[in-house]
């Protein structure tokens, strides 16, 4: 038999681990880095969530003054342009815009809407109708201090049909 010398059986040694002097430099960065991160982040959600309801809003209005100037409005009751029942144009507009608002989904409730004075120009057949809605903004998020007073208001004005 062969003897095994005892030199080729001692263990390596092994270097002690060396760190840099950098060490933590990396959760320094990340923690300065961080909050700005999330203000922009959360600012982008606020902000795209303000359009949202602005389009919203917009789209609703549209929809409501086109549906309220199909009918016919009387400023007088019994002159001669009016004859037949009279209907309330500004009533019908406002009706289809909460019902456009009160599909699942719709970001606005429709009791918080506020409404402007509606006004009616011009002589018939070429009448004018303008119809006001104002909504309050409620941050989403809220992470991002915002105006108290955000609101925002939509106006259309479409020629009531004859």
């Amino acid at each position: 038999m062969t003897q095994v010398k005892a030199a080729a059986l001692k263990p390596i040694r092994k270097s002690p681990c060396r760190r840099t002097p950098a060490r933590g430099g990396a959760a320094v960065e990340f923690a300065l880095v961080l909050p700005i991160f999330l203000a922009v982040l959360f600012a982008t959600i606020d902000y795209g969530w303000y359009f949202y309801q602005r389009f919203t809003l917009a789209a609703a209005v549209r929809d409501g003054v086109r549906y309220g100037v199909t009918f016919p409005h009387c400023s007088a009751a019994g002159t001669p342009s009016c004859s037949g029942p009279t209907s309330d144009p500004w009533s019908k507009a406002q009706d289809r815009i909460k019902t456009d608002l009160q599909v699942p989904g719709s970001p606005i409730n429709p009791s918080s809407l506020g409404w402007g004075p509606v006004t009616y120009s011009g002589f018939s057949p070429n009448e004018i109708m303008t119809l006001r809605a104002s909504l309050p903004f409620v941050p989403l998020v809220g992470f991002v201090p915002l105006p108290a007073s955000m609101s925002f208001q939509m106006s259309m004005l479409l020629e009531i049909e004859p």
